[in-house]
């Protein structure tokens, strides 16, 4: 009940310590739902057929609580965790910063290495979603692909993929992920139809065939490669 009444508080930010470090929550926003559902209701919280992950890929990681729940529960692990959102990127470092095996990228998951830029639809800061531009756009950035980072992980899998990127999940699994789809073992992904019509569509036909088990919890499919 404390900790429910401190993310209610009149300050503009609250602490909240997990393990031996605190995470930072920015009151009033998207952070305090984002934060209940990761270390409240343990959206996370599932068995996996992996029990030593080395990569994990964070993509959509907002201000950086599912990197921190993963860096806690699986610290061999290397977690990349991809966020485009300055203000959201910024947090997501502050909320890291502790945990060496953490690794933050300002970009967005595309399709391929291109240029997007942050649209705001003015639903809260872990709804922000990207488009397609041409580089001398202001406010334009470099996009990575997943094949691109598992590529440049040296790592030969990626044993957990989080996927909550807020609609482009549908540009993601359109096409080129053919290169990497079958080096996923575990992906744990929210589709977003209500954004962007028919990606639950592309998402099925995308896996199709990869031996994928799948389940619900929450808002996520958790999709786990059978052996």
């Amino acid at each position: 009940m404390q900790l429910v009444l401190s993310l209610k508080s009149k300050k503009t930010h609250s602490t909240y310590r997990y393990g031996k470090h605190k995470v930072f929550i920015r009151n009033h926003t998207s952070d305090v739902q984002a934060f209940e559902q990761i270390f409240l209701t343990e959206d996370y919280d599932f068995s996996l057929n992996i029990t030593s992950p080395k990569l994990i890929v964070d993509a959509g990681a907002n201000v950086g609580y599912a990197s921190v729940y993963f860096a806690h529960k699986y610290p061999e692990a290397t977690i990349i965790a991809v966020e485009p959102e300055t203000n959201n990127f910024n947090l997501l470092k502050r909320n890291t910063e502790k945990y060496k095996n953490v690794r933050c990228i300002q970009s967005a998951i595309w399709n391929e290495d291109t240029h997007l830029r942050v649209i705001d639809n003015g639903q809260g800061s872990w709804a922000f979603t990207v488009e397609s531009c041409s580089a001398d756009v202001p406010g334009s950035f470099e996009a990575t692909s997943i094949g691109t980072l598992l590529k440049n992980s040296n790592l030969p899998a990626i044993d957990i993929l989080k996927m909550d990127i807020e609609g482009a999940e549908k540009e993601v699994f359109t096409s080129n992920y053919q290169s990497w789809l079958g080096h996923v073992k575990v992906m744990i992904v929210e589709l977003h139809d209500r954004i962007k019509a028919g990606t639950s569509d592309v998402f099925y036909k995308a896996i199709d065939g990869q031996n994928f088990s799948i389940r619900e919890k929450g808002e996520n499919l958790i999709l786990s490669k059978q052996p």
